[in-house]
């Protein structure tokens, strides 16, 4: 399942799964900012140079998440 997001102007994407909160700003032209986790536990930060790019790793961590054990997330979230 793909995430869906919801476009806050002029610079803002967010999208939920369950327990699971993803957010991206763009900062400027060819970076975009991302933050997924919890409401708790800001799991994973970085940047990518597209909004897709950005969306793209989103949908990959929520498919490790959902499929791999917490060890195995650990091991493999740096992978993304």
């Amino acid at each position: 399942m793909l995430l869906e997001w919801e476009h806050y102007e002029p610079d803002t994407w967010a999208a939920e799964s369950e327990d699971y909160i993803f957010l991206i700003k763009s900062v400027n032209d060819d970076e975009f900012v991302f933050v997924f986790g919890t409401l708790d536990d800001a799991a994973v930060t970085g940047s990518d140079s597209t909004l897709t790019g950005a969306q793209a790793i989103a949908n990959r961590y929520l498919w490790l998440v959902n499929n791999v054990t917490p060890d195995q997330l650990e091991s493999l979230i740096n992978k993304l």
